[in-house]
């Protein structure tokens, strides 16, 4: 019985063969034409001299795993590109050097490719990993995520990175506008991405380390404008202890406080705080973090200006 492993064998060792009488040809010619060696039992036995250790290089670095061989029969592959443009000139030496050294080479290493595959063994050296980690990328970019899980983990992560931006851009746009919908939905869509696959509580983290960092984000804004040294540990006071394993991206517990973000922003105001960016260094200390847009807004309904 044939089966597909075996149809694909000899449809590598086919033309192979044509390949390999190819650039025997080419030898046989060139020992005759430019080495004189006439003698037609001599050159039959003299022209598969390059080929045979092809051949045998190609089968020692499969066998033994040595990269040395296999570039040695590489070096012996551009080696033949002489005889075949001595014998044929220049478009017919590259046909030649093609369909003769090249696509031995080629095929053969097609051909112990199949047989690794085969046999189970998986190549580790720079070139297979390259192939491997670039194929990774290209389906996480795409995000089709089936070729295992490292894959759609990677389309997650990125769908989590492009939620986060939009969260900001979102921010940023003028409510109501055409703009303003098309961010949210394509906030929504990546946030779904990013729960994709997912069980119930898989999904849940995953979403609040969407949150938090994008918290993370808008507090950053208020580092600027500290200008006395605060205790974090009061903010941090009913965290749990981190733990060196832990995610950088789980959400840490913050107290909330007992009035809402807008009360805090008039009692301040009340208090004769009227500069924003002074409000949101207040706010901070407090362990509150405010978008700087939102506070201007407070201030803006406070002292009724548009």
């Amino acid at each position: 019985m044939i089966t597909r492993t075996r149809a694909a064998t000899l449809g590598l060792l086919v033309p192979a063969v044509m390949a390999l009488g190819m650039s025997a040809d080419t030898s046989f010619r060139f020992l005759g034409a430019v080495l004189a060696i006439t003698n037609p039992a001599e050159r039959g036995a003299l022209c598969g001299t390059a080929e045979a250790a092809v051949i045998a290089l190609a089968l020692y670095a499969w066998a033994a795993g040595a990269r040395s061989a296999a570039w040695l029969a590489y070096a012996v592959v551009l080696v033949q590109t002489v005889p075949a443009f001595e014998v044929s000139g220049g478009y017919g030496g590259a046909v030649r050097t093609a369909l003769g050294p090249v696509l031995l080479a080629v095929l053969l290493h097609l051909l112990l490719g199949l047989e690794l595959k085969v046999s189970g063994t998986y190549q580790s050296g720079l070139v297979a990993a390259v192939l491997r980690e670039a194929r990774e990328r290209l389906t996480a970019y795409l995000g089709i995520g089936r070729r295992g899980a490292d894959s759609a983990a990677i389309a997650r992560s990125r769908a989590a990175d492009h939620a986060v931006v939009l969260a900001d851009r979102v921010a940023a746009t003028k409510v109501g506008t055409y703009r303003y919908a098309r961010r949210t939905a394509r906030l929504a869509d990546a946030i779904d991405r990013a729960r994709h696959g997912l069980d119930a509580s898989g999904a849940q983290a995953a979403e609040a380390a969407i949150v938090a960092r994008v918290v993370r984000r808008k507090s950053v804004a208020g580092l600027a404008v500290i200008e006395d040294r605060h205790d974090w540990s009061a903010v941090y006071r009913d965290a749990p202890a981190p733990d060196r394993y832990e995610d950088r991206d789980v959400p840490v517990r913050v107290p909330v406080p007992d009035r809402s973000t807008a009360d805090m922003i008039r009692a301040l105001i009340s208090q004769g705080v009227i500069k924003p960016p002074e409000i949101s260094r207040r706010l901070l200390a407090d362990g509150v973090s405010v978008e700087p847009g939102y506070v201007r807004r407070i201030v803006r309904q406070v002292n009724g200006t548009p």
